[in-house]
């Protein structure tokens, strides 16, 4: 199983802050399995079930997405290692939110808003299909995660 472990930290992704407000609670967390999935366009995000925010996507319908750029790796660390259930993960970052009153990392790449066409929830993750409502562009500059070097 080891083999597989180190065949799979070889992959390399685009990492991604999800943000997500319901029942008066707005949470942000790192994600780094986000795909596009059709040109219509869709994508498809990968939370784990024990997670917090994936009970909040189910209750909202809707999540952000904020495509990092590479000066903000500290926020990816900082939203991926702390849970939203014990630690307001907005405080002190520069966000704004989304017309659905999701948070969005300003200074990102790039901004999504989705609303959740399909779950699918096998294994030890949820995956949320998200049809991509609006979006904005702002640079080429993003932050890729490859496990070897991305925690040095």
């Amino acid at each position: 199983m080891q083999d597989v472990k180190t065949a799979i930290n070889a992959l390399s992704h685009g990492v991604y802050i999800l943000g997500v407000s319901a029942a008066g609670k707005a949470n942000l967390m790192t994600a780094a399995w986000i795909t596009q999935i059709s040109s219509s366009p869709a994508l498809l995000a990968a939370v784990g079930k024990s997670h917090y925010t994936a009970p909040l996507i189910e209750e909202a319908g809707h999540f952000s997405v904020s495509v990092l750029s590479k000066d903000q790796r500290g926020i990816a660390l900082r939203c991926g290692t702390v849970s939203g259930r014990n630690e307001d993960k907005l405080k002190g970052l520069d966000v704004v939110y989304t017309s659905d009153g999701d948070p969005l990392i300003r200074g990102a790449a790039a901004h999504l808003s989705c609303k959740v066409i399909q779950v699918y929830k096998d294994g030890d993750h949820i995956l949320f299909c998200g049809q991509v409502t609006s979006g904005q562009y702002f640079s080429d500059d993003v932050l890729l995660y490859h496990h070897k070097e991305f925690f040095e």
